[in-house]
C-alpha cells in the first residue's frame, strides 16, 4: 500500500526548494552554470561578412583588413574602398587609429585612411608596439643591443626612452600619458611591474617569482593579474588590495572599470580525466562576485564594458558582469575578438575573420 504525502508537506517541500534556488542566486555560492544561467535566454547572432586575413575596427566607423601583406580599407558591408601593398615593410601594429610599419630601421605610422602620419629613422632596433592608447604609442626594442622601452605621441615625438632590465612582454599607458606600466620578464621567467612617469623616470618596481599575465590602469592605480594572484597598487606602488588564488591562473583580462575576469584550474574536478577550469569575476575591491564552472579551459577571454567573452575553439560565450549568459555563438577556429559596438563583434581566426551581429542583444 502506497503512503500518500499530505498536501501541506508537499507545499512545504516546494517552498524550501524555491528558497534554496533563490539563496544560490542571491549569494552566487554555486557556479552560475547551475543557477543564474538556467533562467536566462540566449540571443541570436548572424554573420554580416567574412573575409581572409585579420580585421580591426577604426575610430571613424570603418574597418582595416590585413591579408597577403596588404592593407585594405573596408566598409560595414565588407566592401573594400582601397588597398595598399606593404611590399617589404613589416606590419608592427594594426588598430583603431591605423597601422605601424617597419623597414630598414625606419618606423612609420599610417592613419586609417592609409596616409603617412610620421616616419622615424634610426629610432629603435627590433621594434614592437606594446600598445597605442589614446594619443600615445608605447614601443619596446633595442638601442645599442640593450633592451629599451620608448613612448611617442601620435605625431611621432619621442617623449622618453628608458633602458629596461629584462624583456618587456606587454605594457599600458594611462589615458593622460602621464604614467606607463611595463610587464617585464627576467631570465628566470620571474615577472615584475615597472612604473614610469611622463619624464621617463622609473618610479617603482614590484617583483614576483611568477609571470604577470595582464595589467590595466584603473581608478586609483594599477591592477595586475599574476599566475597566482590579483592585486592592485596605488600610484606610489603600495599594494592596497589583493586576492591569492588556490588554483593556478590560466587566463585573465582586466577592464578599466576595475572588474577582472580570471580563469583558473578547477581543482574540484581534478579526478576527471579531461582538464577542467572555472572563470571567476572579481570586483574593483579584488573580491569574488561569482564563479562559473567551464566545460574545458578556454583559448582566450576578453573583458569589455559590461561583458566578458569566453573563447573556445568551437564557440564563444558572453557573460554579463553579473554572471548571466547573454548569448553564445557556434564558431569554429576563433582565436580572438574585438568589440565594435553594442550589437557587433569581430571574430578573428587563423585563416580569416568575420563581422557578427548580436540580434536583440548587447555585445558591450
Amino acid at each position: 500500500m502506497n503512503r500518500k504525502v499530505p498536501p501541506n508537506h508537499m507545499m512545504s517541500g516546494g517552498i524550501l526548494l524555491v528558497l534554496a534556488i533563490l539563496l544560490m542566486i542571491a549569494t552566487s555560492s554555486n557556479p552560475i552554470g547551475l543557477s543564474k544561467n538556467a533562467f536566462f535566454k540566449t540571443q541570436k547572432t548572424r554573420e554580416i561578412f567574412s573575409l581572409p586575413g585579420r580585421l580591426v575596427r577604426t575610430e571613424d566607423g570603418g574597418f582595416l583588413n590585413y591579408c597577403g601583406n596588404a592593407i585594405k580599407r573596408m566598409d560595414g558591408r565588407g566592401i573594400a574602398a582601397w588597398q595598399k601593398n606593404l611590399d617589404r615593410k613589416e606590419l608592427l601594429w594594426l588598430g583603431q587609429k591605423g597601422y605601424v610599419t617597419a623597414e630598414d630601421g625606419i618606423v612609420s605610422m599610417w592613419n586609417a585612411e592609409g596616409e603617412l602620419t610620421f616616419r622615424k629613422e634610426n629610432f629603435i632596433a627590433n621594434p614592437e608596439v606594446l600598445c597605442f592608447d589614446g594619443d600615445y604609442i608605447l614601443f619596446s626594442g633595442e638601442i645599442q643591443k640593450k633592451q629599451y622601452a620608448a613612448l611617442l605621441n601620435a605625431k611621432g615625438t619621442v617623449l622618453w626612452q628608458v633602458p629596461i632590465d629584462g624583456r618587456t612582454i606587454s605594457g599600458k599607458t594611462s589615458e593622460s600619458g602621464f604614467y606607463t606600466v611595463l610587464n617585464v620578464l627576467d631570465e628566470n621567467f620571474s615577472g615584475k611591474i615597472v612604473f614610469i612617469n611622463s619624464e621617463g623616470d622609473l618610479l617603482w618596481e614590484i617583483k614576483r617569482p611568477v609571470m604577470m599575465l595582464c595589467m590595466e590602469f584603473v581608478a586609483d592605480g594599477v591592477e595586475a593579474v599574476a599566475e597566482d594572484r590579483i592585486f592592485r597598487t596605488d600610484y606610489q606602488g603600495r599594494v592596497i588590495r589583493e586576492h591569492i588564488f588556490e588554483e593556478p591562473v590560466l587566463r585573465a583580462d582586466i577592464g578599466r572599470d576595475g572588474y577582472a575576469a580570471v580563469v583558473v584550474n578547477n581543482m574540484e574536478a581534478k579526478l576527471i580525466a579531461e582538464p577542467k577550469a572555472k572563470i571567476v569575476m572579481l570586483d574593483p575591491g579584488c573580491s569574488i562576485k561569482w564563479s562559473y564552472a567551464l566545460e574545458k579551459p578556454p583559448l582566450n577571454i576578453k573583458k569589455s564594458g559590461e561583458f566578458v567573452h569566453i573563447i573556445y575553439n568551437d564557440k564563444i560565450l558572453a557573460l554579463s558582469r553579473e554572471g548571466l549568459l547573454a548569448y553564445g555563438i557556434n564558431y569554429a577556429g576563433a582565436k580572438s575578438i574585438d568589440i565594435v559596438d553594442s550589437s557587433r563583434i569581430i571574430i578573428n581566426r587563423d585563416d580569416g575573420s568575420s563581422l557578427m551581429e548580436v540580434s536583440g542583444g548587447n555585445a558591450l
